[in-house]
């Protein structure tokens, strides 16, 4: 199955355990990219029914990521040979800054 998305992220897993579809909006939870790309970077908005792994899309090797304003470590992984990090998000809301590099 394939999804076509704008959002650059989807939900990998929820309270650890790995999602069969990796989609922006599952089981009660979303991700919304408000279109604000700026200097390579963009920002998601989190909405999480349970605690999350998002795989985000790094358009350069060197984009950061930070969490709810805190940088964080992430995952890197590949898919297709595009670039991506797997992130925690907490259950609630979030605001996650993939940016630069």
């Amino acid at each position: 199955m394939i999804t076509v998305t704008q959002v650059p992220a989807v939900f990998y897993s929820m309270e650890g355990q790995r999602l069969n579809l990796l989609l922006p909006d599952t089981l009660g939870s979303t991700i919304r990219s408000p279109n604000n790309q700026a200097n390579g970077g963009y920002q998601l908005n989190i909405s999480a029914g349970y605690p999350s792994q998002i795989l985000v899309y790094r358009p350069n090797a060197g984009a950061s990521v930070m969490v709810n304003g805190k940088v964080v470590n992430p995952e890197l992984t590949n898919y297709a040979g595009r670039g991506f990090a797997k992130v925690d998000v907490p259950e609630g809301e979030s605001v996650v800054f993939v940016g630069g590099g």
